[in-house]
């Protein structure tokens, strides 16, 4: 199908489930955008009609929108910009991954062609991540021959350049609220075998971009890291127990602490933060299938925010800024 065409298609169905949508909810909880707070408005991937989409759900009322809606799309892990218009997010495209921005006001779609043709036609662009100023990208892009390598580009898609260096594989890229690192999970080769053992590093961007270090400091094993407000810690996932929980990393003292305590063998896993740092957001298995829970930066008041139980999955939930 001609890609101008397919993203035509992308955004007439977007629009057509947003009307819907509106329509369900009018007098209701959920408006997008500025009519209930932004703080008060979680974004989330859920694996409805045997694919991924995206949802909006209102934290007061948990009324949910469908935003994205695509038999060949499978929208996945949604990423909002610091100003909370735009969403960046990765899903099928030509048989591969993409990233695809939307315009939370206008509805807009655009898929982003980097212009990168190093790789041929078999190669993934995913987990998007947004610099401090939303004029940046943060991504991996690769495949499982070559492996995975961070990169950042501009949010148009342009002046893409690789970060990180070596085999393995490098993912989970989120940058740091000064924008002057980013940290990323790390799979590397042991003896010809990719380990499955996850470890957290943190990049200097500009001794990356410069090659001067293209791996940067490691901080412990561990998956999923996302960087605090205040730029003091850094939250993950890691499965060292046997079962995915939640860890802060203190990065003056070393020190990590475990936040979330396995139960009849959950996974706690895929951590965010609320904008004013008081709180953590995050999927769990707690329910039998994945669903959103929140809990205080120091792992109390643990509570349920998704829907009621379903035989969906609701994972990579994001705050609006």
């Amino acid at each position: 199908m001609d890609l101008k065409l397919m993203l035509r298609k992308v955004v007439a169905v977007n629009i057509l489930v947003l009307f819907v949508g509106l329509i369900g909810l009018i007098g209701g909880a959920l408006i997008v955008g500025r009519l209930i707070p932004a703080d008060e408005q979680i974004l989330y991937m859920a694996n409805f009609n045997a694919q991924y989409d995206l949802f909006l759900s209102d934290l007061r009322t948990l009324h949910t929108l469908q935003i994205t809606r695509g038999q060949s799309q499978n929208s996945r892990y949604p990423a909002w910009s610091p100003d909370g218009r735009y969403i960046a997010y990765h899903g099928h495209i030509e048989q591969r991954h993409g990233v695809f921005i939307m315009d939370m006001q206008t509805w807009d779609v655009h898929w982003l062609d980097f212009g990168l043709d190093d790789l041929g036609d078999r190669y993934d662009e995913a987990m998007v991540n947004w610099s401090p100023d939303g004029q940046r990208i943060a991504f991996h892009r690769g495949n499982d021959q070559v492996g995975y390598a961070i990169y950042i580009a501009d949010a148009t898609g342009a002046n893409p350049i690789r970060l990180t260096s070596g085999d393995g594989h490098n993912i989970h890229a989120y940058w740091s609220p000064d924008g002057e690192k980013i940290a990323y999970t790390r799979y590397v080769l042991e003896d010809g075998r990719l380990s499955n053992v996850g470890v957290i590093h943190v990049l200097d961007v500009v001794d990356a971009i410069n090659g001067i270090d293209t791996v940067g400091e490691r901080l412990g094993r561990g998956i999923f890291p996302a960087w605090s407000p205040d730029g003091g810690t850094v939250i993950y996932a890691d499965d060292e127990s046997g079962t995915y929980q939640i860890f802060v990393f203190d990065l003056t003292t070393g020190v990590s602490r475990q936040l979330t305590a396995p139960d009849n063998y959950q996974q706690n896993t895929m951590p965010d933060w609320s904008p004013d740092g008081e709180w953590i957001v995050f999927s769990s298995s707690q329910a039998v299938n994945y669903a959103i829970y929140k809990m205080r930066h120091d792992g109390t008041d643990i509570t349920r925010l998704s829907v009621p139980i379903t035989r969906f999955d609701l994972q990579a939930p994001a705050w609006r800024p």
